[in-house]
């Protein structure tokens, strides 16, 4: 399924925001812009949900980036912290048995806390086509109350989405055993779902500020976010209508969000090569995906053999049975740039847990790993950690 739309030279004005390249693009592809005006979409809203203190900080930094065409709502047991937000839609999970001071790292609490607001969370979540979970998991409140409500809201009848990060190497074992469940039932409760180690971020840059590094963290999970949600806010500029959206995120499970742009002569080449070599997040491989939408942005000095090249090039990764909606975004004015931007789901491989997937494929105690990161560099992220017997997988 192929549409075309020739969008007048103008772009909107606001920021902008792709996949994690925001002053990158400014300079290089100026005309490369996601939506920041927008309607309501008549069809599907969007609810963007935070769950636990991290969730409710990202959302509110996404809030301050969109406009009100999105709408957003932050979910705590710890009241003081909510008050705090800059935000108008709050819920305080726990309110009526608990002590509004959070959950102490208390999973158990966490779903406790989250299904006594099960008639409100329900009668939110029913207006909505999709819902976005978005949280930091290990903690008591994300890790226990997440889940539940992803299955609500699923089972509402939004396409449901959870887009979170695991623990800090640094942050113990409990954090990691929560987290590990908590992403676990995610994967269960939710269409989809993609999972960010906070170490890889200060991994791939070893000078980066713990700052910078943190601030980097929150881009990418807000531009993951204001990026998918701009597909349903563009339909009828882009072509891409909400049933293609579903049909690819519905029961996806494991997601991969990825965007890129180039421009120059080797701009098809750098493209799928920036767009195939993610390496903040695990996924399993693209070869295996059935479901692929994609959606290209093409300067107006972009010869038709490249427009038609990158998204061969793209959709010949995925599985030759896959189902495959793309759509061309032209814009006039005088650039030979070249964006895309791919979601990938419904892989066709046998894909362990995100919260059980080890680095080397096996499973290792912790001084092994420790052994491990002191004899070799290995890095295993927090959450992966599993007091077990050395094994083969």
């Amino acid at each position: 399924m192929n549409t075309t739309e020739v969008v007048p030279s103008t772009p909107p004005s606001g920021p902008l925001v792709i996949g994690g390249q925001l002053e990158q693009l400014s300079r290089t592809m100026p005309f490369v812009q996601f939506a920041t005006s927008r309607p309501k979409p008549a069809v599907a809203g969007v609810l963007v949900a935070g769950v636990g203190g991290d969730g409710c900080m990202l959302i509110e930094q996404m809030q301050e980036q969109c406009d009100d065409a999105l709408d957003f709502v932050a979910l705590d047991t710890d009241n003081m912290s909510l008050e705090r937000l800059r935000m108008t839609n709050k819920i305080l999970l726990g309110s009526d048995a608990g002590d509004k001071i959070g959950t102490g790292g208390d999973r158990a609490k966490g779903k406790a806390a989250a299904e006594e607001a099960l008639e409100e969370w329900q009668k939110l979540v029913r207006d909505y086509g999709m819902v976005l979970i978005v949280a930091g998991m290990g903690g008591g409140t994300a890790s226990g109350a997440a889940g539940y409500l992803a299955l609500l809201a699923r089972q509402a009848g939004a396409l449901t989405i959870a887009i979170v990060s695991s623990p800090f190497e640094y942050e113990c074992q409990q954090k990691a055993e929560n987290a590990a469940l908590g992403i676990a039932e995610l994967e269960k409760s939710a269409d989809s779902i993609i999972v960010l180690p906070n170490d890889r971020i200060f991994s791939q840059d070893t000078k980066i500020t713990y700052y910078d590094a943190l601030r980097r963290r929150d881009q990418y999970l807000i531009d993951i976010v204001l990026g998918m949600t701009d597909l349903v806010f563009l339909p009828a500029k882009m072509k891409i209508d909400f049933g293609s959206i579903k049909t690819v995120i519905e029961g996806g499970g494991t997601m991969v969000v990825a965007t890129a742009e180039a421009s120059g002569e080797n701009r098809v080449d750098e493209l799928v090569e920036s767009l195939m070599n993610n390496g903040i997040v695990d996924h399993p491989p693209m070869s295996s995906a059935r479901a692929l939408l994609l959606v290209t942005t093409i300067g107006y000095n972009v010869t038709a053999y490249d427009g038609l090249k990158v998204k061969s090039r793209i959709t010949a990764t995925v599985h030759p049975n896959a189902k495959v909606f793309c759509s061309t975004r032209l814009v006039e004015n005088p650039s030979d740039g070249i964006s895309a931007t791919l979601i990938a789901t419904h892989f066709d491989v046998e894909v362990k847990s995100n919260a059980d997937t080890m680095e080397f494929n096996k499973i290792f105690t912790i001084e092994q790993i420790n052994s491990a990161d002191l004899t070799h560099g290995v890095h295993v992220p927090a959450y992966k950690r599993i007091k077990l017997e050395c094994k083969e997988q």
